[in-house]
């Protein structure tokens, strides 16, 4: 089963940027460090049960989110203890507004290092949606962003983001979730406060 459809089963079931503008809304949280937790495989090979706490994980371990809301874009950028190339990436922003949610998921591998990306509607996982958004992972920085047209989300006068990244290594999943500690693996990315326009 590829990365993608995997991740996208589990959704059924400083980074040098542009200044944001004056009238952009922006807020970082902070992420509580040595919550990084992980999942093995069952008997039928798939990732899930209960889930083990390694805090001395800093590969995936987040320690921020930042969230812009601009007149064109909304920028969502994820930091890191350590992101080195190694395992299987998969970097899940969720974007939450009063009219539309979205999922963005980022795939980072040894195959691509700079990152394949797909977006989705929430609750129409089948099928990728045309928007025209960019990413940027960073491992010098240890920083994923993503940016997303207003657009894409009809232009909301506020926005909700969480994010989860996801690393697969030596037979177990490594996962994190931004803004919030710990947390189960099939839960998603938690809700983050509002960002206004």
């Amino acid at each position: 089963m590829s990365a993608f459809r995997l991740i996208t089963a589990v959704v059924v079931g400083a980074t040098v940027l542009v200044a944001a503008p004056a009238s952009a809304d922006s807020k970082v949280r902070s992420d509580a460090r040595h919550d990084v937790r992980y999942v093995s495989r069952d008997d039928q090979g798939d990732f899930g049960g209960r889930s083990t706490a390694i805090p001395s994980r800093r590969l995936g371990d987040i320690t921020s989110l930042r969230v812009t809301h601009g007149p064109r874009k909304i920028t969502a950028t994820l930091k890191f203890r350590a992101l080195r190339k190694e395992g299987s990436h998969t970097h899940w922003f969720q974007l939450r507004t009063p009219r539309r949610t979205v999922d963005v998921f980022l795939q980072a591998d040894r195959e691509s290092w700079k990152g394949s990306r797909l977006i989705y509607e929430l609750g129409d996982e089948d099928n990728e949606f045309s928007c025209r958004f960019s990413h940027r992972i960073d491992y010098r920085a240890d920083t994923v962003t993503v940016v997303v047209p207003r657009t894409c989300l009809l232009r909301p006068a506020f926005v909700r983001v969480g994010a989860e990244t996801m690393i697969e290594s030596g037979g177990h999943r490594f996962y994190d979730k931004a803004p919030q500690r710990g947390g189960p693996y099939n839960a998603g990315p938690p809700r983050g406060p509002r960002v206004h326009r």
